[in-house]
């Protein structure tokens, strides 16, 4: 890590202490969690994504990813809406991975 890296960090650390960010609701936040429970199409309890790129011959049969779509319909008056991606890496080849 380079110096103007870790500087930037130990900013970022106390710009965030000082001002009280937090991703937890405040007091009269109303607060809704939406869970995306499947359809799961090529496993019984996670999704996965096969590189197109992929060398091993066991890969083609998982291609073509599926596309997850998720709607939600009381979102009119939203004034904030988060989300959060579980991604699981497998190995450390796969740095150059991300969403589209």
């Amino acid at each position: 890590m380079s110096v103007r890296s870790i500087l930037l960090s130990v900013a970022v650390l106390i710009a965030v202490s000082v001002t009280g960010v937090s991703a937890e609701p405040k007091p009269g936040d109303i607060y809704a969690e939406y869970v995306w429970r499947g359809p799961y199409y090529n496993a019984s309890t996670w999704q996965r994504v096969t590189d197109p790129n992929a060398a091993a011959a066991g890969a083609r049969q998982f291609l073509p990813n599926r596309r997850n779509r998720i709607t939600i319909e009381d979102l009119d008056r939203a004034i904030v809406a988060e989300f959060h991606i579980e991604q699981w890496g497998a190995t450390r080849a796969r740095r150059t991975q991300r969403f589209a």
